[in-house]
């Protein structure tokens, strides 16, 4: 008896474990799905523009190719998956859910690519996460995808 009460007891806490990890709960608004979403890129977005003010300290220098690779690999890359994830564990509208799911797969997919040319952030209109950013801002959503205005003007050696 003493066994199956322990059995019980674990497998309740294994259970509230998983809920915890999963979306679960209640779906948000729309507009509640575009606010907190909208904080979570703008926090990411200031973490890239101050990672970018680190990373090219000199005004009027445009970086180099391998200073953009180092910039994107230790700064971008991972504060984008961040934004991923975060938008991820978000329970966007039943009636939203497919369309999100575009906008975060466009996000991965265009993480990818960064993957394979770091550079490609520079390219603009070929700019592979610019489907990210298109979808997202079309969404409601602010401030999500790679450069906000200090780190587009860092990039091109202006500020």
């Amino acid at each position: 008896m003493k066994t199956r009460a322990v059995f019980v007891g674990v497998w309740v806490v294994a259970a509230l474990a998983l809920a915890a990890c999963s979306k679960g709960g209640e779906a948000l608004t729309r507009a509640g799905y575009v606010a907190k979403g909208s904080a979570i890129c703008t926090k990411v977005q200031k973490s890239i523009d101050d990672g970018a003010t680190t990373a090219f300290p000199d005004k009027g220098k445009v970086p180099t190719a391998d200073q953009v690779a180092v910039f994107v690999k230790d700064t971008v890359k991972p504060q984008l998956r961040q934004e991923l994830s975060q938008l991820d564990q978000l329970n966007p509208p039943k009636e939203d859910r497919s369309r999100v799911n575009d906008i975060l797969a466009a996000g991965r997919r265009g993480l990818t690519t960064v993957d394979d040319t770091p550079v490609a952030l520079l390219e603009g209109t070929t700019n592979p996460l610019n489907d990210y950013t298109e979808l997202s801002k079309a969404y409601g959503l602010k401030g999500c995808g790679p450069s906000g205005e200090t780190t587009t003007r860092r990039l091109a050696g202006l500020q």
